[in-house]
């Protein structure tokens, strides 16, 4: 990889991550105006299941077909049909343990739901192979584009729909529409259809690849998700509904930042890493750059974000001290995430996984907890916590991997920390 197609790759990249979330704030406000936070509550538990089934269907492909360097028509056409099961074996699945989910939350009406918003399970396989070549070939541009089109399901499915009081339902056809229009998309940039051939034993080598990788993306979506799970268990699907826009404008503000960089920084570090000088210098530049994008943020959030949604959303009530409480650990969790991709690329897969599943525990152990004895103060003490845990786990697992490289961390970090927080200060 030349450094052109990689500075263009990291354009595209970031381009289809921040243009969708340079306008998507501004629907997402309207829409909840439009909303109750039950609307969203009964949305958000839908999402929960069905984005896990997805992220183990996804997660194993994209890392082996970029791995391989030549893939004939035949392998191919077996991982596309391999997809395809995964995604009617996946909605299978849900549509069995809907009454279950349904009785678990005390809400007849997932039951009902769950299975129609389980279709984008379908969907999705029908285009990770090809989602995965364009990534492949660093065709971002295409991708670009394509990523646009979620925005255009909101302006003419959700909003409608919104608009004619369907509530949640309205927000379950959107993402219906987006899933479909994605794939489609895909499968059309790509230019390329399967053929009729099944290589069993290919199908097993990409199998044993991935598993570790779905088993990592499985634990990464449960770490951001439990919260949700027990939220809407303990206290009630109103609460949740504020919890999950909370959660959803974190996520904006922070991807809008952040997200673009994550699917480059992995060809960014191969270039260099049989150059110790530069490879040093590329790793102290990329931390250095997320601490000091993260950091400020969170500052920023802290100064505006109750005056702004209390103006905005008057009805969702304590929506805005949720987004701080929420960025605070946001903002640490993101400073050290650069290290996934570091322990892959130094063959330690094992190491990432390892210390999701010690955070996915202390949450399955501590939350319930908490809940029940403080309420959300608990809960959200034991979350920054959490976050906090994971943020030193991966710190000190990656600076012994790299043998002491990130000395310069915590010295920026304070730095930076001090100068935001004397700005908070003078501000306040």
């Amino acid at each position: 990889m030349n450094k052109n197609n990689f500075l263009s790759a990291f354009k595209w990249s970031y381009l289809a991550y921040i243009v969708p979330n340079l306008i998507l704030p501004f629907f997402t406000i309207y829409i909840a105006q439009l909303l109750s936070p039950k609307d969203y509550g009964i949305f958000t538990i839908n999402l929960i299941f069905v984005g896990l089934l997805n992220s183990f269907q996804t997660s194993g492909f994209r890392p082996f077909i970029i791995k391989e360097k030549d893939i004939s028509q035949e392998q191919k056409s077996t991982l596309f049909f391999f997809s395809v099961f995964i995604g009617l074996f996946g909605y299978f699945i849900l549509s069995l343990i809907s009454p279950i989910i349904s009785f678990f939350f005390n809400e007849p009406l997932i039951k009902e739901t769950l299975p129609i918003l389980g279709i984008v399970l379908v969907f999705n396989s029908l285009s990770i192979v090809q989602l995965s070549f364009l990534e492949k070939k660093l065709q971002f541009k295409k991708i670009f584009f394509i990523r646009i089109l979620p925005l255009l399901c909101v302006l003419c499915v959700t909003l409608p729909f919104v608009l004619n009081g369907y509530g949640y339902k309205a927000l379950i056809f959107g993402e219906i529409a987006k899933s479909l229009s994605l794939s489609l998309s895909y499968i059309l940039f790509y230019k390329w259809f399967p053929s009729f051939t099944f290589n069993i034993k290919y199908c097993i080598e990409s199998f044993h690849f991935g598993k570790w990788v779905s088993f990592e993306t499985i634990l990464e979506y449960l770490l951001p998700n439990l919260d949700k799970i027990i939220i809407g268990y303990f206290f009630n699907t109103n609460l949740l509904g504020v919890y999950a826009m909370a959660r959803q404008v974190v996520n904006i503000l922070f991807g809008f930042i952040t997200a673009g960089i994550t699917p480059v920084l992995m060809p960014l570090f191969k270039i260099y890493i049989n150059d110790k000088k530069k490879f040093q210098n590329t790793l102290s530049e990329v931390f250095k750059n997320t601490i000091f994008i993260n950091f400020s943020l969170l500052f920023f959030i802290s100064l505006f974000s109750i005056q702004i949604f209390e103006f905005l959303l008057p009805e969702w009530s304590q929506l805005g001290l949720f987004i701080i409480l929420i960025s605070i650990g946001e903002a640490c969790v993101r400073s050290i995430n650069p290290s996934r991709d570091l322990f892959k690329l130094f063959n330690k897969p094992k190491i990432y996984p390892r210390n999701l599943v010690i955070n996915n525990m202390i949450s399955i152990i501590l939350f319930p907890i908490t809940c029940y004895y403080f309420a959300l103060t608990g809960f959200f003490l034991v979350k920054i916590l959490n976050d906090l845990l994971y943020f030193f786990l991966q710190y000190f697992s990656l600076n012994r991997l790299l043998k002491n490289q990130l000395s310069f961390y915590f010295k920026f970090l304070s730095s930076i920390v001090t100068i935001n927080a004397i700005i908070f200060l003078i501000n306040h």
